[in-house]
């Protein structure tokens, strides 16, 4: 059985791994006002220790917490781990998209933005630059006209017990893809999510469903910027 410390907020990893017999999860270190309630008492029960962290000096902290377990576990989690953890620990990231093309913030967001026909859920050992390093698994989902980031999310979540059971397996021997380029995005900015007066339908529709779980896209208005959560095409 290995020992996991997980870092991040996906309620579905924390109950997988809670679940998984080849696991024991050892601690949770999380961001604040990012795990529900319920999550929170849910650890506290089965004695999981949770740890809130601002930022990478946070993470120093708890350094005698990393000694403790086999791998850590980063999956949605907002602050990146310094080179001093990575290269004394064993490090694993799942990211929400294909290290080849879709490496950097909101990858979810850059699927729909540049009408992708698939996701992936990526696990890999963490590498000398964001979202790069030794692939472990990917599981792959189509994306159709009507996902949005949301569904992708839900449709990814849905691969975690896969990737899991690749890393119970993984083995520092065995030969791996090694991704250490890959496309880059930078995160999304105004410009990207904005309706433009040239924007087609599928245009606004496409930056709509990429921004959904952020209230719609973004519009001018009298001056004003608001958002724009639905449209609909007239007859």
């Amino acid at each position: 059985m290995k020992k996991i410390g997980y870092l991040g907020f996906n309620e579905n990893m924390i109950l997988k791994l809670i679940e998984n017999e080849n696991y024991n999860l050892h601690f949770v270190i999380t961001q604040q006002n990012r795990l529900s309630n319920t999550m929170i008492k849910l650890l506290k029960v089965m004695k999981i220790p949770c740890y809130i962290v601002n930022n990478k000096n946070d993470l120093m902290q708890y350094e005698n917490m990393y000694e403790k377990v086999d791998y850590i576990l980063a999956y949605c989690f907002g602050i990146i781990i310094p080179d001093s953890i990575v290269n004394k620990y064993k490090c694993f990231n799942i990211h929400p998209g294909d290290l080849r093309t879709n490496r950097g913030a909101y990858p979810l967001v850059r699927n729909i933005l540049n009408k992708d026909k698939e996701a992936t859920l990526t696990l890999h050992r963490i590498g000398k630059e964001i979202d790069t390093g030794v692939v472990i698994g990917e599981y792959r989902v189509p994306i159709t006209d009507e996902d949005d980031n949301l569904t992708l999310m839900d449709k990814l979540n849905e691969g975690i017990s896969y990737l899991l059971d690749k890393l119970q397996k993984y083995d520092e021997n065995k030969e791996y893809l090694v991704i250490e380029k890959g496309k880059y995005f930078k995160k999304v900015g105004k410009e990207d999510i904005s309706i433009k007066e040239e924007d087609k339908y599928e245009d606004i529709d496409r930056k709509i469903r990429a921004q959904k779980s952020y209230g719609g896209a973004l519009a001018e208005y009298k001056g004003y910027i608001v958002r724009i959560s639905e449209i609909i095409k007239s007859e």
